[in-house]
C-alpha cells in the first residue's frame, strides 16, 4: 500500500520498550449478574457499573505481551492498565491500530494514549497486524485472513481477564489502521461504543456508532479529496473524506451538510447537526495543510508524510469524544486545540 520510503520512515517508531511481566486472572461467576457465555464456551458473569466485578480481576500496572489464538494463527497485542486499576471498578477499554508497515509498540509511542490512559483510568490494548509488512484487512476480504474476528475474539478476552466495562468499548485507528477501526465499528457494532480515526484509508461500510475523524488536507499518502491507489501500493481507490464522513451522518438521520468552524488558524471543524441522537454525533477534524500523521504528536519526516499539525492533539480529543458520547453531552466547540 505505501512505499518502501514509507517502511524505512516508519521503522524507527517501532524501538523496542521494556514490559513489565504480570499474571492476569479472569473472574469466577456471579450468580447475581446474567451470565455471558463466550467463543470457547466459559461462562461469565457481565458485571454492571453498580456493583463491578466480584470476585476482582486483578493485574499488574504497566504493558503486558499478550498472544491469543484466532482463526488459527497466533495473534499478538499489548496491552495497557493504569495504576489506578484495582480489578474490581469497571474500566473503558481502546483499541488502537497501528499503521500499515507499523506495529503495536510504534503506534503507542506515536499516539502516547498510555500517558493519557493513566491519567484518565482506562485500558489500552494495542493489537499487532499480520503479513510483511504488517497490515490490517480493513476491506472485509476474510479470504486474506478475519482481522474483524481477531478484534472479537481479543475484546472478549480481555472482557474476561479484566474488569472491563462492556459499553465503554472504542476503536481507534491511524491510517490503514484507521480503515480497520471503521470495519469492527460496521461488524461489530454491539461491542463498540465510537470510533476515532486519523488518516484513515475509509471503508463504504456504515454504522451506528458515534464518530470522530482527523484528516489532513495535505495528506501526500490517503489523498484528503480520495482519487487512485497506485497498483504498486496496493491498488484500489481512496474515497473522498467529506464525503465519507457526510454519508456516514446521513445515516444517522443527520443533515448531510455540517456546520463548519475554525477553532484555530489551521484546524476546521465539521460538527453534523440536526442528529436524532444529538448534534456533534459525528465530527470531522480537517487540518489545513496537515499531512499523513497523527496531529499533536511527534513530526515524521516531511518528505513522505507531510507536516505534523501542533494547533490540536487528536489523542485528547478523541478521548474527550468517546467520553461525551458516553455521558451523552456532545462538545462542538472544537475543544483540544492549542491557542495561536
Amino acid at each position: 500500500m505505501y512505499p518502501a520510503a514509507v517502511i524505512r520512515a516508519l521503522a524507527p517508531l517501532t524501538a523496542a520498550l521494556v514490559l513489565l511481566a504480570a499474571a492476569c486472572s479472569s473472574g469466577g461467576d456471579d450468580e447475581s449478574n446474567t451470565p455471558t457465555v463466550i467463543s470457547d464456551g466459559t461462562v461469565l458473569a457481565s458485571p454492571t457499573a453498580a456493583q463491578g466485578c466480584t470476585p476482582a480481576r486483578p493485574a499488574a500496572p504497566g504493558d503486558q505481551p499478550g498472544t491469543i489464538s484466532s482463526g488459527g494463527s497466533e495473534r499478538t497485542y499489548i496491552v495497557h492498565v493504569p495504576p489506578a486499576y484495582d480489578g474490581g471498578q469497571l474500566q473503558p477499554l481502546v483499541v488502537v491500530y497501528h499503521g500499515f508497515a507499523s506495529s503495536a509498540q510504534a503506534i503507542a509511542d506515536y499516539t502516547r494514549f498510555n500517558a493519557l490512559a493513566d491519567a484518565e483510568g482506562f485500558v489500552v490494548v494495542y493489537p499487532n497486524g499480520t503479513e510483511v509488512p504488517p497490515r490490517w484487512n480493513d476491506d472485509g476480504d476474510v479470504t486474506i485472513v478475519d482481522d474483524v474476528q481477531f478484534t472479537d475474539d481479543l475484546v472478549t478476552k480481555l472482557q474476561t481477564d479484566l474488569c472491563i466495562d462492556e459499553t465503554r468499548v472504542y476503536a481507534v485507528g491511524w491510517s490503514n489502521g484507521g480503515g480497520m477501526a471503521q470495519r469492527v465499528g460496521c461488524e461489530l457494532p454491539d461491542m463498540f461504543a465510537g470510533i476515532g480515526t486519523v488518516s484513515a484509508t475509509y471503508s463504504d461500510c456504515k454504522s451506528p456508532l458515534p464518530w470522530i475523524a482527523f484528516h489532513g488536507m495535505a495528506d501526500p499518502q490517503v489523498p484528503f479529496e480520495g482519487g487512485v491507489n497506485p497498483p504498486e501500493r496496493g491498488g484500489g481507490v481512496f474515497l473522498p473524506t467529506r464525503r465519507v464522513l457526510s454519508e456516514y451522518a446521513r445515516e444517522f438521520g443527520c443533515d448531510a451538510l455540517a456546520q463548519i468552524t475554525r477553532p484555530s488558524t489551521e484546524v476546521e471543524l465539521s460538527t453534523y447537526i440536526r442528529c436524532p441522537a444529538g448534534d456533534g454525533i459525528v465530527l470531522l477534524y480537517t487540518l489545513i495543510g496537515g499531512g499523513h500523521t497523527w496531529p499533536g504528536s511527534a513530526e515524521l519526516p516531511v518528505e513522505t508524510f507531510g507536516a505534523t499539525n501542533k494547533q490540536i492533539d487528536a489523542t485528547q480529543a478523541i478521548w474527550e469524544f468517546f467520553v461525551a458520547m458516553s455521558t451523552g453531552s456532545t462538545d462542538d466547540s472544537g475543544g483540544s486545540t492549542v491557542p495561536d
